[in-house]
């Protein structure tokens, strides 16, 4: 609905390992990203099901029948040790591919988080692809021809937005696991419910970064 509100009417909704590829348009870039969650190590129950095979044999069939002259895949690193890339490799090659993939951290690139994906591009000109070279770099330093930006924070990436946002409405227990002394200092507690205070025109808003049992929550509060 998103794109087809700002690009136009011309999108294809369906089940992919449903599609009869025969009839589907051909492409010069072809572009698969299969769910990662049964990949993810974020899933406790992570492995491999028969609805990830499927969609792997999908794409499998496009190339096939509409041999692209460029086919990349994107997805969590692990999703590499799953049948289901293995397969599409060898369709790949034996249509007459050559492939590389890498891990990347997609921070090099100017993307504001630190997600590492698994990035595969294969061509059908013989030519082997490889990497573009890091745009971004943690901490850079001057280089002889070319200079690398820094990583693009999360912050620096909305803060433009930031004044146009409704008031945030945070869980009771996001609140609760903040530190005390941003708490106290920036949120008020009434019958148990907290809630944000507003800044001052000229006074920034702070970030606070709170530990939720091992995993790191950022928020932004405004202090009165």
């Amino acid at each position: 609905a998103v794109y087809r509100a700002n690009l136009g009417d011309h999108v294809t909704v369906a089940d992919v390992t449903t599609l009869n590829m025969a009839d589907l348009p051909r492409v010069d870039v072809f572009h698969a990203s299969p769910p990662c969650t049964n990949a993810s190590v974020a899933n406790v129950n992570s492995g491999e099901s028969l609805q990830d095979l499927a969609m792997a044999q999908a794409v499998c069939r496009y190339i096939v029948a509409k041999r692209p002259g460029i086919v990349t895949l994107e997805n969590v690193y692990q999703y590499r040790n799953f049948e289901s890339w293995h397969e599409i490799a060898r369709t790949l090659l034996s249509e007459g591919y050559t492939y590389n993939y890498w891990h990347v951290n997609m921070a090099n690139y100017g993307v504001p988080q630190t997600r590492r994906r698994m990035i595969a591009v294969a061509r059908r000109d013989e030519k082997t692809p490889q990497l573009p070279e890091k745009t971004h770099a943690e901490n850079p330093t001057p280089g002889l021809f070319s200079t690398k930006a820094r990583w693009v924070s999360w912050y620096e990436a909305i803060e433009d937005l930031i004044p146009t946002l409704p008031d945030s409405e945070f869980a009771k227990w996001q609140l609760e696991r903040l530190p005390d002394e941003f708490r106290n200092l920036y949120l008020s507690k009434d019958k148990g419910d907290y809630s944000a205070g507003h800044a001052h025109e000229n006074e920034p808003a702070v970030t606070v970064t709170a530990n939720d049992y091992g995993r790191r929550r950022a928020f932004i509060v405004n202090g009165e």
